[in-house]
Parts: C-alpha cells; structure tokens; sequence
C-alpha cells in the first residue's frame, strides 16, 4: 500500500482526534505512529515523492 504525505496527515488526525495540517516527526516517532495506524513496522519513505510505501 503507498501513502501520500497527505493522506498520512489525515490518517493521523483520524486515529489521534486531532486536525494537524502538517506533521514534524523524528524517525523514532514516525516508526510508533507507523505501526500504530498501519500495524506494521515495514515501509520505506520516499522524500522526493511525497510517499510512504507500507507493506
């Protein structure tokens, strides 16, 4: 499954109750949040194209 930063961003305000418009995790975060929402801790983030790849 791939994931737009945007589509993250909403994903996160869903399962968190919250309406963030931009998120700034560090690395150690990013990989809780992964795993709390996608229930995995198996993606690869592609900068240059705006994508999580969650497999």
């Amino acid at each position: 499954m791939v994931k737009t930063f945007n589509d993250f961003i909403t994903d996160y305000n869903h399962y968190y109750q919250c309406k963030f418009k931009e998120l700034h995790l560090n690395d150690a975060d990013l990989e809780e949040v992964i795993f709390d929402l996608y229930d995995t801790d198996n993606y690869e983030i592609n900068y240059d194209e705006k994508t999580i790849e969650i497999n």
